[in-house]
């Protein structure tokens, strides 16, 4: 899949470095480009070359890199489909390595779940630099990447994500009031 994904976490473990991972997209909170208060050598490792999505409308998923754009994404599913989706966030310049492997929320969460409830499998190199996928990595560890912190387990290469089917038309809105017009009472309803 990507030899060199593979020979970066089997050197960093021969030397000791930490690996700090960019999915390709940006980063709010600034974790992958930072030590934090650890001063452990680390490598950057950014995948923002690995965006290739593969949308089979037939089977109703999709394989995504994690150096994709949930934005990019969402146009590869559009290409395909007036009447399929994918229940991720709002942003499109998030990337989805770091999107799903925190559980992803969005507009369609209430209705389809978090972006991570509809992966169903993943390629994953683990700490030794072996690739694995949802049977070859167990279903504790599968459960764990998406929302306790992909990068805490390996590095994600590519996600395998149902599509939904959503109606051909949708209607959004925004209704802004003050507290007094009575925006307190709306949040409450």
């Amino acid at each position: 899949m990507n030899p060199y994904v593979q020979a970066i976490v089997t050197c960093s473990r021969k030397h000791g470095f930490l690996i700090r991972i960019r999915s390709g997209g940006h980063d709010y909170e600034g974790l992958s480009y930072t030590s934090r208060l650890s001063y452990t050598p680390f490598v950057l490792l950014g995948l923002s070359n690995l965006k290739s999505i593969q949308v089979d409308v037939d089977e109703g998923t999709a394989w995504v890199q994690s150096g994709a754009t949930i934005g990019e994404l969402y146009y590869r599913i559009a290409e395909k489909s007036p009447v399929h989706a994918f229940a991720a966030g709002i942003c499109p310049t998030i990337g989805v390595g770091g999107h799903f492997s925190g559980g992803g929320s969005g507009f369609l969460t209430r209705r389809y779940g978090l972006s991570a409830d509809n992966v169903v499998d993943a390629r994953i190199v683990n700490v030794n630099g072996e690739i694995l996928s949802r049977e070859s990595m167990g279903e504790d560890l599968f459960w764990a990447m998406r929302g306790g912190g992909g990068a805490s387990f390996g590095i994600i290469l590519s996600w395998k994500i149902n599509l939904l089917v959503v109606p051909p038309n949708v209607t959004v809105f925004t209704l802004t009031r003050t507290l007094e017009q009575g925006e307190t009472d709306l949040v409450h309803k």
